[in-house]
């Protein structure tokens, strides 16, 4: 295995990488949207706004990622919620930024993006049965003793 895959499969890093992601994209909904180019605001591909492909697009890979992170299934599920409650939540501060507003079809939008990425793993991967068939800890991480 190659000195990259090796760094790349330590659990922190993953960890690392996936919180990363959370927290740009946390960051780009609750900014002023003012501070984001108009050119690339206003495009249409497919004729629907940047914006909302993004809010789709965004939630699919952080819920497609969540398999790669050594968690137990109930821990996946947990996770899963918490970004249901992360749409409701980035949705509701928006109310607080200067030129943005919140919206119940983008967080419609970003539960499409969850499904979209539970749909998108689930064939590939042990979703309900927990950590990817390494555990219950997850890959790599050896099984707890069940009480």
């Amino acid at each position: 295995m190659s000195d990259t895959l090796t760094w790349i499969a330590r659990p922190r890093v993953r960890w690392a990488l996936w919180l990363t992601f959370l927290t740009a994209w946390t960051t780009a909904l609750i900014l002023p949207g003012y501070l984001f180019p108009p050119k690339l605001v206003s495009q249409k591909p497919f004729n629907v706004p940047l914006g909302k492909i993004l809010h789709v697009t965004c939630y699919a890979l952080l819920v497609a990622t969540i398999p790669g992170l050594p968690l137990s299934r109930r821990g996946r599920w947990w996770l899963l919620a918490g970004l249901s409650l992360h749409c409701f939540a980035t949705e509701f501060l928006q109310n607080f930024v200067p030129s943005r507003g919140p919206s119940l079809f983008d967080v419609g939008l970003d539960h499409a993006g969850l499904a979209l990425g539970v749909g998108l793993v689930w064939p590939w991967s042990n979703w309900s049965g927990g950590g990817g068939g390494h555990g219950r800890g997850g890959a790599g991480v050896p099984a707890a003793p069940e009480p």
